[in-house]
């Protein structure tokens, strides 16, 4: 143990660690209830069960094809930063173990193939979440009773880009991705009206009571 620790900390392996410690960070956080989770909410959902804008202007077929090929828009981006993070420190730890590294130099040429390996460690580690999460986002399709009910608005701001919204029920409150129409802004803890589904952003659209 002690061994991993003198690793982690070692040069070649500081930045992956840091980057690592920046992710568990931001879970702790989340898990204690003191990050603002307005924070993340630019173009992509703050918290676990917000998804990235994925047909975001500006991206080609190219592009989205590749987004899609790692998961990115079908589970929440922090979980796949989480397992990038994860792959890269490992393969790090690993490489630079095996091959007796010391050198900043060797370990700035390596990134470039940790990156890619831990871009494809992460999609096969993220395959049970993304049928878990596409699973969840058809049962929020397919609740009939959504339409026509009032919600929280969660986030500071639910504007024309993306924002988030509570509607209570019977159990668990149900957090939805909801957009406005013409460009309103809600507050957080602002009532909202659910109006309309719009499937191809998989949000909401909703109206200020």
């Amino acid at each position: 143990m002690w061994e991993v620790l003198q690793a982690a900390v070692a040069a070649v392996n500081l930045p992956y660690t840091v980057f690592l410690g920046l992710i568990l960070l931001y879970w702790l956080t989340v898990i204690v209830g003191a990050l603002d989770l307005d924070l993340f909410n630019v173009e992509l959902e703050a918290d676990v069960d917000a998804d990235v804008d994925v047909d975001a202007p500006g991206l080609d077929g190219v592009g989205l094809a590749t987004l899609r090929f790692f998961h990115v828009g079908d589970m929440p981006l922090m979980l796949l930063l989480s397992f990038f993070a994860l792959s890269l420190w490992v393969l790090s730890l690993l490489g630079n173990y095996y091959m007796r590294n010391e050198s900043l130099l060797v370990t700035g040429s390596l990134f470039i193939p940790n990156a890619l390996a831990s871009l494809f460690v992460t999609k096969i580690a993220t395959l049970p979440f993304r049928a878990l999460f596409k699973t969840l986002r058809h049962e929020r399709r397919v609740t009939p009773d959504i339409l026509g009910r009032a919600c929280v608005v969660k986030t500071s701001i639910a504007d024309a880009r993306m924002g988030q919204a509570e509607m209570a029920r019977n159990g668990a409150p149900l957090l939805l991705n909801v957009r406005t129409a013409d460009g309103d802004v809600l507050s957080k803890g602002e009532e909202a009206l659910i109006i309309e589904f719009n499937e191809h952003t998989n949000t909401y659209i909703v109206a200020r009571i």
